[in-house]
């Protein structure tokens, strides 16, 4: 799967693994798997199978979000990011068919984490 990122900030930190040790200490690991699990499976359906974490789907949210937690409080906020995920009314992603992510947030206890802030 292909990873996008928010913003230029999100992916420098995210591709340096010194700067999410000092950011998120002990679960930097955890977050450098999870991106690489992402990057080596070719669809959602492939890295449903792939991940070691709880992940969930935020549907209250437009665009829907995929929710992978790290830690208790610390959650990976995805969102699809190309246009075939869509079911035909364009209002939920069909998830299987997803091969493009972007990381929108990085959240801590629900809340933006405070380095990934505008």
């Amino acid at each position: 799967m292909e990873i996008a990122f928010s913003s230029r900030e999100l992916r420098d930190t995210c591709s340096q693994y010194l700067k999410l040790k000092q950011i998120f200490g002990f679960c930097a690991d955890t977050f450098m798997s999870i991106l690489e699990d992402i990057r080596a499976s070719s669809s959602f359906v492939e890295l449903k199978v792939l991940l070691s974490v709880p992940y969930f789907f935020q549907s209250s949210m437009s665009p829907e979000r995929l929710i992978i937690k790290i830690t208790d409080s610390i959650q990976l906020a995805f969102v699809a990011n190309n246009s075939y995920g869509l079911n035909n009314k364009g209002s939920s992603t069909n998830w299987d068919y997803v091969t493009h992510l972007k990381l929108v947030e990085v959240l801590d206890d629900g809340v933006q984490y405070a380095k990934f802030s505008a």
